[in-house]
């Protein structure tokens, strides 16, 4: 018989930051360390990993909803900076919360934290792409042609597998994501990217 959790669980997912493996490794030791677990969605975009937090996943046998989820991204900044987006509950954690959390980070300077690389690994990407599909099914075979550009960044994780099942008539551009962003900035509110 299947029963819930009273460990918290953190969904956390990452962008195609060189530098991302990195901060997931120490956050995920932080993580470790704090006796909560972590849901490894891997290399993913942001909306997979919002999703994430809405799921229920299941756990040597223990219905899993996740408490807090953590995007490792620097979202359209540019390539040398990166960050964390984090929701506790599915709200958003942002302002005074975070300037709170950065104090008592501050008091403790000199804390050992251990390298503990443990998680459960969980395919949010294949639930993302259905839920997508299905919500998107009035489109399926529309035949205007369009142009997706990922900038080399981490929406095609998911993007053309979504466009491809609603047999929708695209030509994808910068599809594989590669953390130098080769192609142009990564920020798409830029016109010339």
């Amino acid at each position: 018989k299947e029963k819930a959790s009273s460990t918290p669980y953190i969904v956390v997912g990452y962008d195609v930051r060189t530098h991302s493996q990195m901060l997931f490794d120490g956050l995920i030791s932080g993580i470790n360390l704090s006796n909560c677990k972590v849901l490894n969605i891997g290399l993913v975009a942001t909306g997979v990993n919002y999703f994430a937090s809405f799921q229920e996943f299941f756990i040597n046998n223990e219905k899993i909803k996740p408490a807090a989820s953590i995007m490792i991204t620097g979202s359209h900044n540019a390539k040398k900076y990166n960050g964390f987006k984090i929701t506790i509950n599915n709200e958003p954690f942002f302002g005074d919360e975070l300037l709170a959390l950065y104090e008592e980070i501050a008091k403790n300077p000199n804390i050992q934290i251990p390298d503990n690389f443990d998680f459960f690994e969980i395919d949010a990407k294949n639930l993302y792409i259905d839920f997508m599909v299905k919500q998107f099914s009035h489109l399926k075979d529309f035949k205007t042609p369009f142009v997706v550009d990922c900038g080399n960044g981490v929406a095609n994780t998911v993007l053309c597998e979504i466009l491809d099942k609603l047999n929708l008539n695209y030509k994808g551009i910068h599809l594989n994501p590669d953390g130098e962003f080769p192609s142009h900035h990564p920020d798409p509110t830029n016109e010339i990217n």
